[in-house]
């Protein structure tokens, strides 16, 4: 790609696939900061990495907390 191309480039997300940061992750679920960040490390939640940010989609981050639920004991 050129830069110009760059430059104009707008990758498209769907609509249903709202992407929020961490602190809203962290309200959602219920969790602290730590917390997440272990659980990323550790693979029990999804999360996408835009450049130097951290995201997550609300409905993969309802999903695992699922996930996370059946198999915690």
């Amino acid at each position: 790609m050129r830069k110009s191309e760059l430059q104009n480039f707008k990758p498209e997300i769907p609509p249903d696939d709202d992407l929020i940061d961490s602190k809203e992750a962290c309200n959602i679920l219920g969790i602290s900061l730590v917390t997440l960040h272990f659980w990323r490390k550790d693979g029990k939640v999804r999360f996408y990495s835009i450049g130097t940010r951290i995201r997550f989609k609300k409905k993969e981050l309802m999903e695992d907390l699922q996930t996370t639920k059946r198999y915690k004991r």
